[in-house]
């Protein structure tokens, strides 16, 4: 879109009403500095509508009084300086109209009230982030405002999980150019796992032991069964036990005699179904008191024979993120200039 230039007018008269010939007019974005010679920060001028002739400040007054030039539609600060020395300010000197100014680039760059600028940041998360525990994001607008008077918005979308969008956080170091915003990264919840794989194990008595993290719910898994059929391992049988503490903290037991969960016994021999064909699978689930201890033991009787086993003990999912470096944040960012 085309950059729109609007033409602003003005007379400098003395108190008794006289033209005063040689003024000069300076032109400044809000808030302008206007305790020196020249004040500051000066807007483009320009010396026609099409902004070709750049107009230099200050602009001095004719024979009239009068001064005239171009410029982006705006609110500004008109500075009237006779004799080295400043005579009158002027606020809020509007050049052009609101229902015509349009969120130009230029435009937004003078500050204009209305004007506003959308973005968004992709930002990677890093070790060090992760060690602290919040990210810092530095934020640049696409267009420097003037000034930093302006409402700003922010927030995070994270593509770790889209339900979350939007978390806020807190914006520091508030400039023109842009912002710092903090972003607090929530302390996750790891996948905490009891891990056991045996092959043919004559030895399988103690297999896992889990001190939890956190009072939670608890999954374990197991998978276990003769790895042969053989005469040689005929009336023995292997059976495992767990044994957890409850939120309450009472003490429980699953075994193949508890009264609570039943886990049948891996069963040897040859005959019948017994062997490899007499295998166990189980997945229980238990509410257990953070910082204490899981344990999964097993017991032969009859004798030991090869076992295969297989078990796990998992947290359960929670809703917590699970940041590693090289995960990626969105920053949103909207701004408004007052």
């Amino acid at each position: 879109m085309a950059v729109i230039y609007f033409r602003k007018d003005g007379w400098v008269k003395s108190v008794l009403g006289q033209a005063i010939a040689g003024a000069s007019v300076y032109v400044c974005y809000q808030p302008a500095d206007t305790a020196w010679v020249p004040p500051l920060p000066q807007i483009p001028l320009y010396s026609d509508v099409n902004g070709v002739g750049i107009l230099a400040q200050p602009v001095i007054t004719d024979g009239q009084g009068h001064y005239d030039y171009y410029a982006i539609a705006g609110l500004y600060t008109e500075v009237i300086v006779n004799g080295g020395k400043v005579q009158q300010v002027y606020k809020d000197q509007m050049v052009g109209t609101p229902v015509i100014a349009v969120n130009t680039p230029a435009i937004i760059a003078s500050g204009f009230p209305g004007t506003f600028q959308v973005l968004q940041v992709p930002y990677s998360i890093t070790s060090a982030d992760i060690t602290n525990g919040f990210a810092s994001i530095p934020v640049a607008w696409p267009i420097i405002w003037p000034d930093n008077n302006y409402a700003l918005t922010s927030g995070i979308s994270s593509l770790l999980n889209v339900n979350k969008d939007f978390v806020v956080g807190v914006a520091h170091s508030i400039t023109g150019s842009g912002f710092t915003l903090v972003v607090r990264l929530a302390d996750a919840i790891p996948l905490i796992q009891g891990q056991s794989d045996l092959v043919a194990s004559t030895n399988a008595t103690n297999l896992i032991s889990l001190t939890t993290a956190l009072t939670a719910l608890y999954q374990v898994t197991l998978y276990y069964g003769p790895s042969r059929t053989s005469a040689l391992d005929t009336g023995k049988t292997w059976t495992p036990t767990i044994a957890w503490t409850d939120p309450s903290g009472n003490v429980l037991t699953a075994s193949g005699t508890s009264p609570t969960v039943m886990l049948g016994p891996a069963s040897g021999g040859n005959t019948g179904s017994y062997g490899v064909n007499w295998l166990q699978a189980y997945s229980i689930p238990m509410f257990v008191l953070g910082g204490t201890t899981i344990f999964v033991t097993g017991t032969y009787v009859g004798g030991a024979f090869p076992v295969n086993v297989s078990m796990r003990i998992v947290e359960m999912p929670n809703n917590s993120t699970i940041y590693t470096p090289g995960d990626t944040l969105i920053v949103n960012a909207v701004s408004i200039h007052n």
